[in-house]
């Protein structure tokens, strides 16, 4: 005696949707190791924990007058090769744009900060290859809003990769 194949019942069929369901919900908030982050990005978009590679060297934005205003960086996994990871977004105070001088001197201070960098890193030290940068807000962008310190470290040498993360975000 041969059996038909059984057609599914409703109670399969909706495990299975919602099993499709919560795998996409997964999917799109990145949990799955994947970002559904755009690539590239403005540096004001860049957020703790954040690999990237910049359009140009991460060194000269340590310049004063540097001015960064619409540079493209690409977000990319930690594990592939990057020349920056972001360990801190600072807010500056609001009020009128305080000058480049004093921008580069909180962003010196705030970046350099042991607690800011420990905290991401959970070592007193970094490791020797690493440098911290910082992007930071220019006249330009500071009255459209943009008033957040980047602190990140890169490698001097070149790109690295992997993260410097001590625990999951």
């Amino acid at each position: 005696m041969s059996r038909s194949p059984q057609l599914p019942t409703q109670k399969n069929n909706v495990f299975t949707v919602a099993a499709f369901l919560f795998v996409l919900l997964l999917g799109l908030t990145g949990a799955l190791g994947g970002s559904t982050r755009a690539a590239a990005e403005g540096i004001q978009d860049l957020r703790t924990g954040d690999c990237f590679n910049a359009e140009d060297d991460p060194k000269d934005y340590k310049e004063e007058g540097s001015d960064i205003v619409g540079l493209t960086v690409n977000i990319v996994p930690c594990d592939q090769p990057h020349e920056g990871e972001v360990y801190a977004v600072l807010p500056l105070p609001d009020g009128p744009f305080p000058g480049m001088k004093k921008v580069i001197s909180l962003a010196n201070e705030k970046c350099s900060a042991k607690t800011t960098l420990t905290d991401y890193v959970g070592a007193a030290e970094i490791p020797e290859t690493l440098q911290i940068y910082f992007y930071a807000p220019q006249a330009s962008s500071w009255d459209s809003g943009h008033r957040d310190l980047t602190c990140f470290l890169g490698d001097a040498s070149g790109s690295s990769t992997g993260s410097v993360r001590a625990t999951a975000p």
